[in-house]
């Protein structure tokens, strides 16, 4: 279950390349580092490479569904008991502990090809050790929320290993590029990290 005790997971999807389809996780930050569960896997982008004008209209009456569909898994795994549990809904779960991390960015998202979807709004870089097992180096946010909640949670995890390139604009309501980059303290820690793994 989500609860105090449990930081807050987020959303982020990934493409392996040009004209692959975008496959969705949602991250769940535990004492072993960050857990991977596949959501889902978006077949909107193969169908319009694909298909042309038909694909693309198909595309569109499909991605409703779609994401009703994935709302309602996310709220099912949410609610799982355990950890172990969510990890064992697909065999591309996957988890990165956070000694493993060696570097992270997030920055404002800009035209970037491994991007499916316009309403992309930060691009999170992320280098770590055994990067070829998973095949993960960036993940893009869809959602002002999922952003929010992993910012605190970069920052205090990964310490100097992290950088935020980005801040909320009341003004704008949104987020927009860091006029000047904030550093974290060194030697920042987590109790995530220091507690043992799930």
């Amino acid at each position: 279950m989500i609860d105090a005790f449990n930081p807050r997971p987020f959303n982020v999807s990934t493409r392996a390349g040009f004209g692959s389809p975008d496959s969705s996780f949602r991250v769940y930050p535990a004492a072993g580092g960050l857990f991977f569960v596949v959501v889902s896997l978006d077949s909107k982008t193969t169908l319009q490479l694909a298909g042309g004008l038909i694909g693309v209209l198909v595309a569109k009456m499909l991605e409703k569904g779609t994401i009703s569909k994935r709302e309602q898994y996310i709220m099912d795994l949410d609610s799982m008991a355990s950890l172990k549990e969510r990890m064992e809904t697909n065999r591309y779960n996957f988890r990165i502990p956070y000694g493993e991390i060696l570097g992270s960015r997030l920055e404002k998202f800009r035209l970037d090809l491994r991007a499916n979807s316009s309403r992309t709004k930060a691009r999170w870089t992320l280098r770590y050790r055994d990067e070829g097992k998973t095949k993960l180096r960036y993940a893009f946010f869809t959602s002002n929320d999922d952003i929010a909640a992993a910012i605190p949670l970069l920052e205090s995890t990964l310490g100097d290993r992290h950088q935020t390139l980005i801040e909320w604009n009341e003004k704008k309501q949104k987020y927009v590029k860091m006029k000047k980059h904030k550093k974290p303290e060194s030697g920042t820690s987590d109790a995530l990290v220091e507690e043992d793994e799930p």
